[in-house]
């Protein structure tokens, strides 16, 4: 705190994990208790510690020795001059065969730099030569190849003094019958890496120019073969090679960057691609090669730099190509790194990132953070060491070596001790003594400037004894030889072929001064002590020796375990008992326990744990007790026998209820996702169920304990590590992608966790790991947790959580059928979180009992019925079905089985196909939504033996009315025909008439099975109630009769009147106008119910003409329209006329139609009498065309077919139209009798399989009955009369005539309404109980509509037609008003009854009101008149 004193002390520290109670739990679920088999793992395991073994060769330390000698050779004094020591270039050009050689010769390539053309190109590019030599014979010696290259080459000799040539071999055996020529690049021209020398590798006769003048190598084998390796490949530097050091310097760790190199040389500056912040030296040596003006660098690690704050990198970069090095000369002094090699940061690359609070941020934005590329020190190269023995001394020396070859050559252990000749300066010599771990060093090459050649002196390396090293083989096992210096992966390769060996981990450490090696190998896969690996030598070099030793004893289970359950235990068991034999233990031990499963569960680990899961497998056992192990008697470091419930047992109780929720995530100390807000472990949690949704009931709690033994860890990253800790102890940095290994090790190397198990699933975004905590300190396991991780993204989590509890807690006691409302909160150390909002729901509920009510029916020889009610027990809405078995033994050993849908108290089920006089017995068992577990409640057994019945009531009787001595009776068959089948059905109607008997073969059928059968008989009295009943026979007899539920009479339309006389007034003082009709009542012998009558007159000869009018319309002037009409009177007749302009004149358009199917072979005179005339619209014409309305023709009288138009524009863009309309029908005299056309037709096989029936309406009536699909004429007249909307109709058939629709004809009616004025409406069809076995079938009817679709007509309405409908059923007379006098009129009579309407006309009369003399005149009087 401060006040204005100043500021007190500072407090204690504390410190806290931001979290808040745990989510809610909104997964929670609950359902009915099944039986579940208790299941529990058994895991026996110990620590993991592998087997270590360590195999190491060895050899004494004898020191190098070399001298390097500058001596004058006239005596002069060396008073000026440089030189320089380096390791030259070498390679190794040898030829072998198979057999002794006696012929050959081969040559050598070689592309070098070209330095004097390099510089003279000066554009920053390295220019190069090619040596070619000539042949070599295969006898050649070392000074031969010498000259070969120096001297006598065909192309770009070396020169003299540029190679050294040793020759080893002696084209023996041993030798491979060849020789090796060892050429070392010694020149001063020739420094560092040169290019490989290239050949005919197949010594096939090639020469250097592409020829053949070489002599192909001979041999008796024919197998000569050429080798070139470069033994010391880019390891040719020295004091006169120049470098540069790059560091690389952050304060953070980087994440991301990229940064240049650039060389300015031989003219040219050049600059690498981005190179990546972590590039290793590889990936600078590449990128520098990449660049024109550099051959070859040599980039090495500086490991034993200063590591600043611990994320530093250091290279050296020798420039080690001939390109790079001075060629000895003042005109190409080679590179220098001081004034041509920089670091290029220009923003063109990727800037430096590091995290910063977890946030990818560029270093300049982050606060006291800074990163550095710089080149610290370089080197030019050249010739550094003065040759003046005053001026160097032994220090300068070793110094000068050190700083240029090591590490790549040889350590920092040197000693140089520097002889004069003379006091003269004439010589020097420098002894180099290399320490002793340095083992056998290259040989030093010395040369020197200008100046000390010039003096004349010369310099001169020597080897006066190489160091000691290893060299040679050895053996481990029976293994072939093991190179000296084999790497790792050879070794683990000759270890995992050893027998009894699986996998094992081998590393290999540097080599030590001698070339000896020690190889680590790690037994992964093999557990336990493993035997010690042998070893022989047949290694090379003084006091060379070879020594396995075992590191660490690998950990392996052994002993014994016992398991118990309440107070009974078992006997022993081996720690790697199989499954079987643990399985027959328990069964043996534990008195409860009659039926368990166990299974062995993964493989064995490195220590021969193994893990198992034991099912209890007996009924209704439910949640077993927890197997208590004892494992004080196994052996090994960590041993452990753990048990743990996998599965909690249940039985399938009634009044039970399971819970089931996920966990949640984001409850751990650990970098949990944003979202989260839980953040601690969960301690315990709370369940709740009540029959009250807001539980103030009888609520009923159950408490919640979680068990850390498995925890499950979940990192969702990209990259980077995380960290686990157990009781604040941590392990090391696991990767994000972590193995089960990794996780395991790292877990059992904390103090308090001795054995845990690990498996690994991969997950959206990363991985997951289920650690299993199986020993460890402490009474019970604790939840981990993980420090602030490495992980990236910023945003990656760290989660770990308890398993989701899947049905692991049950809620008893309950009341059965009740639905229950279940809630739950979880708690940890912040508090307790809040009850699921929405809490789910569930009802405690069992299979269903045996169902009661047995009944058993016999329908049949082979049928029988068998009827029960519902189980007693539960709702029987949840019951979803039965399940029916029947037996000829009552212990149902091999039953049939039935399954039957029914949600009614009392169900049926027939069952056929039975054994005719054989006892069946029977049962069933119902089944709800309970899952059923061999917990089926079966019915008790009932019996009975099938024979054969008489057939069942026929069903869905009913009877219609269809004529007056007719009914149509419509059944289906009975759905149990009592095991014959039904051959006739009995029909009866009155006790005192015999019944009708009719074949099933004789019947037609509806689509949906019912029978249609139509009633005539004398005996049935129109009007008269009659009850119809039927009866279904077969064999064995008659079925009952079924009676139709209401009596039905015959009926039909009254017949016509007998008209008596139609006559008007002979005389009469005003105009006679009128007409009295008289008439008698129909004579039949039935009660036809006439309720009236109606009257009709009409004119015999009154006519009105058709008129049609032709519209043409345009939108813009016309000039160029022209149209055409065209006439069909029947569909299988047009005429058109010719071209009409569009502003065609009345009097053309008529002469176009009076001329309609004129031709000079053919005069079809289709229009006689037509009248046109023509008036003007707004945007057109109209033509008004009056058809007939001749005194002398008929031809065009009457409702006729309209006349079609058609416009063609020809050009016009007046969007020219024609239409044309009937204005006023023609009615011809005594007018015409509509006539319509019915036609059933088909298709395919339709044609002659079609049955069934149609039905007709006409107007507002019902249907009629049913019509066979073959009936005749009568049958369809007598059908269309009983409408009450139809009068008189006249029906004819007629198949010979086509079909009207394209399909095939079957039949063809034609209807003529005698009795319906005018043109009626078109009949309506009802084709849906048409049957055909296959194709199809359909009724067609065809309007008298002008439509020309067919021949069909329309009816026409007499002139001056008219009526009078008001008579009762005793009129018999009624006067015909307002005639007109001198015109015959026709008169008829017909009468109504209520069911049926208007009968037949009666017979027509005709009368004229007589025109008569004139009467005397009246009032006559005389006036005169003067004139």
């Amino acid at each position: 705190a401060t006040n204005e004193v100043g500021d007190g002390k500072s407090s204690g520290q504390d410190d806290a994990v931001p979290s808040g109670v745990p989510p809610v739990l909104d997964s929670l679920s609950v359902g009915h208790a099944l039986r579940v088999h208790e299941v529990q793992s058994l895991t026996i395991a110990a620590s993991h510690i592998p087997e270590v073994q360590t195999i190491k060769t060895s050899a004494a330390a004898v020191p190098e020795l070399q001298q390097v000698v500058l001596e004058s050779a006239t005596g002069n004094a060396i008073d000026s001059g440089y030189f320089s020591l380096r390791v030259p270039e070498k390679q190794v050009v040898s030829w072998s065969a198979g057999s002794p050689v006696t012929a050959g010769s081969f040559f050598l390539r070689l592309e070098y730099i070209d330095t004097t053309a390099s510089v003279a190109l000066g554009s920053g590019e390295l220019v190069t030569k090619e040596l070619k030599t000539d042949c070599i014979p295969f006898t050649a010696s070392a000074e031969d190849v010498k000259e070969a290259i120096e001297i006598d080459a065909i192309e770009n000799g070396l020169g003299v003094g540029a190679v050294r040539v040793t020759r080893s071999g002696d084209r023996s055996y041993s030798s491979n019958f060849g020789y090796g020529y060892e050429i070392e690049f010694i020149g001063d021209a020739f420094r560092g890496n040169i290019a490989q020398l290239a050949s005919d590798l197949t010594l096939s006769g090639l020469d250097a120019s592409g020829g053949s003048t070489c002599d192909s190598f001979e041999s008796a084998t024919n197998d000569a073969e050429l080798q070139i390796v470069a033994p010391n490949d880019s390891k040719a530097i020295g004091t006169d090679t120049p470098r540069a050091q790059l560091d690389l310097d952050a304060d953070l760790e980087v994440a991301e960057g990229q940064y240049q190199l650039s060389v300015s040389y031989l003219g040219g500056i050049k600059t690498t691609e981005c190179i990546p912040w972590d590039a290793d030296g590889d990936d600078v040596d590449a990128a520098l090669e990449a660049l024109d003006n550099v051959d070859s660098v040599l980039v090495a690690v500086n490991e034993d730099e200063e590591q600043v704050h611990g994320i530093s990198r250091s290279f050296t970069i020798f420039f080690d190509g001939q390109g790079m090095h001075t060629d000895g000369s003042n005109d190409f002094p080679g590179i220098n790194p001081a004034t041509s090699f920089d670091v290029v940061i220009d923003g063109s690359c990727d800037s430096f990132k590091a995290y910063s609070d977890n946030v990818l941020t560029d270093f300049s934005s982050i606060d006291d953070a800074d990163v550095s590329i710089t080149t610290p020190s370089t080197h030019s190269g050249g010739h550094t060491l003065s040759a003046i023995s005053s001026e160097t001394t032994p220090l300068d020396v070793s110094t000068s070596l050190i700083e240029a070859m090591h590490p790549v050559h040889f350590d920092n252990d040197m000693m140089v001790a520097q002889s004069l000749e003379d006091d003269g300066g004439s010589g020097v010599t420098y002894t180099l003594t290399f320490g002793e771990g340095n083992g056998n060093v290259a040989s030093l090459v010395c040369n020197g400037d200008e100046a000390l050649a010039s003096i004349p002196a010369s310099c001169m390396a020597q080897t006066v004894m190489d160091g000691n090293v290893l060299s040679g083989y050895f053996y481990l096992g029976p293994s072939e030889p093991i190179p000296y210096d084999a790497s790792a992966q050879y070794v683990e390769a000759v270890i995992e072929s050893m027998s009894g060996i699986s996998d094992v981990h081998v590393s290999r450490g540097e080599a030590d001064g001698q070339d000896g090696y020690t190889w680590t190998v790690t037994f992964v896969g093999d557990s336990g002590d493993v035997d010690q690996i042998i070893a022989y030598s047949s290694l090379q070099g003084k006091d060379a020796a070879i020594q396995v030793t075992e590191a660490i004893k690998g950990n392996e289970l052994g002993g014994t375990y016992t398991l118990s359950l309440d107070d009974e235990t078992t006997i022993d068991i081996a720690y790697d008992a199989d499954a079987g034999a643990i399985e027959a233990t328990l069964l043996d031990s534990f008195s409860g326990i009659d039926n368990v499963e166990i299974a062995m569960k993964g493989a064995t680990d490195p220590e021969g744990g193994r893990s198992y899961r034991i099912t209890f497998m007996d009924q209704d056992i439910g949640d077993v007790p927890l197997l208590r192990a004892g494992a004080s008697s196994l052996t090994g470091v960590g041993a452990v026998a753990d048990v743990r419930e996998v599965v909690k047992g249940s039985r399938a109780r009634g009044d039970s209820i399971y819970v089931t929720f996920d966990m949640p995530t984001g409850c751990s100390v650990s970098e949990v996702p944003d979202s989260s807000s839980c953040g601690a472990a969960v301690l315990g949690g709370t369940i709740q169920a009540d029959l009250n949704s807001a539980f103030i009931g009888q609520t009923q709690s159950v408490g919640y304990d979680p068990d850390y033994g498995v925890q499950i860890v979940r990192v969702t990253a990209v990259a980077g590590t995380f960290q686990l800790a157990y009781d604040d102890a941590v392990t090391t940095p696991l990767p994000a992608s972590a193995s089960t290994e990794e996780v395991r090790y790292a877990l059992e190397a904390l103090s308090k966790v001795l054995t845990v198990s690990v498996s690994r699933s991969a997950l959206s975004g990363g991985y997951q790991w289920e650690v299993s905590f199986h020993k460890f300190e402490g009474g019970s396991p604790l939840p981990l947790t993980s420090p602030v991780h490495q992980l990236y993204p910023s945003d990656s989590t760290v989660e770990i959580r308890l398993k989701d509890c899947d049905k692991c807690m049950y809620l008893t006691d309950l009341s059965p059928w009740k639905q229950y409302h279940v809630r739950g909160r979880l708690t940890n150390a912040n508090g307790d979180s809040e009850y699921n909002e929405i809490a789910a729901t569930a009802t405690p509920k069992t299979v269903p009992d045996a169902p009661t009510d047995l009944s058993l029916t016999v329908i049949s020889g082979e049928c029988i019925e068998f009827s029960f009610g519902a189980p007693p027990n539960g709702p029987i809405e949840d019951v979803v079905s039965y399940t029916l078995q029947y037996d000829a033994g009552l212990d149902f050993l091999t039953p049939s089985t039935v399954s039957i849908a029914c949600n009614a108290p009392q169900c049926l089920q027939e069952v056929c196909g039975l054994d005719d006089g054989e006892e069946y017995f029977f049962r069933v068992a119902a089944f709800n939504s309970v899952l059923v577990q061999d917990n089926t409640n079966w019915s008790t057994a009932l019996s009975a033996i099938p024979v054969d019945q008489a057939p069942e009531l026929v069903t869905g009787l009913s009877v219609t009315g269809m004529a007056k001595n007719g009914l149509q009776v419509v059944w289906s068959p009975p759905s149990r025909d009592g095991g014959f089948a039904i051959d006739s059905y009995l029909l009866s109607w009155a006790v005192d008439h015999p019944s009708v008997e009719v074949s099933v073969a004789s019947l037609d059928m509806l689509p949906d099975g019912r029978y249609v059968y139509n009633l005539f008989d004398t005996s049935l009295k129109s009007n008269n109630l009659y009850t119809v009943s039927v009866q279904a026979k077969n064999t064995i007899g008659l079925g009952e009769a079924v009676v139709d539920d209401a009596s039905v009479a015959p009926s039909g339309p009254p017949l016509s009147p007998t008209v008596s006389s139609l006559a008007t007034p002979t005389t009469s003082q005003m105009p006679i106008t009128e007409a009295t009709i008289t008439w008698d009542a129909p004579v039949s012998s039935e009660d036809d119910g006439i309720t009236g009558y109606m009257v009709e007159w009409w004119s015999a000869d009154e006519t009105l003409p058709e008129i049609q009018v032709i519209k043409l319309h345009h939108t813009a002037p016309l000039s160029n329209t022209k149209f055409t009409l065209s006439y069909s009177p029947t569909p299988h007749l047009t005429k058109e006329t010719a071209m009409l302009p569009w502003d065609a004149s009345a009097g053309l358009v008529r002469r176009e139609l009076i001329n309609l199917g004129y031709s000079e072979a053919e005069d079809d005179n289709l229009i006689q009498d037509v009248d046109v005339t023509r008036s003007t619209l707004t945007n057109g014409y109209a033509w008004y065309v009056t058809f007939g309305n001749s005194p002398d023709r008929t031809t065009n009288d009457g409702d006729i077919v309209a006349l079609v138009g058609s416009v063609s524009a020809n050009g016009d863009a007046g969007s020219p139209t024609v239409t044309i309309t009937t204005t006023q029908d023609g009615r011809r005299a005594m007018g015409q009798s509509e006539v319509q056309f019915l036609q059933l037709v088909g298709t395919g096989a339709g044609t002659s399989t079609v049955g069934g029936f149609y039905r007709l309406k006409f107007a507002s009536s019902k249907y009629t009955t049913f019509i066979s699909a073959h009936a005749d004429a009568f049958e369809i007249e007598q059908a269309l009369e009983q409408l009450s909307t139809v009068g008189d109709v006249v029906v004819t058939q007629n198949d010979s005539v086509g079909s009207y629709d394209g399909n095939d004809l079957i039949h063809h009616y034609e209807i003529t309404f005698a009795s319906n004025v005018g043109n009626v409406d078109r009949l309506v069809v009802d084709d849906s109980g048409l049957t055909v076995e296959s194709g199809t079938a359909k009724v067609n009817v065809f309007d008298g509509d002008n439509s020309n679709d067919s021949a069909a007509t329309p009816g026409e309405i007499p002139g001056l037609y008219a009526y009078s409908d008001d008579m009762d059923s005793e009129a018999r007379s009624y006067t015909i008003p307002n005639l007109v006098t001198g015109r015959e009129y026709m008169a008829a009579v017909s009468a109504r009854n209520q069911k049926h309407g208007y009968g037949p006309r009666s017979n027509i009369h005709s009368v004229t009101p007589q025109v008569q003399v004139p009467g005397k005149p009246r009032n006559v009087s005389i006036r005169n008149y003067i004139l």
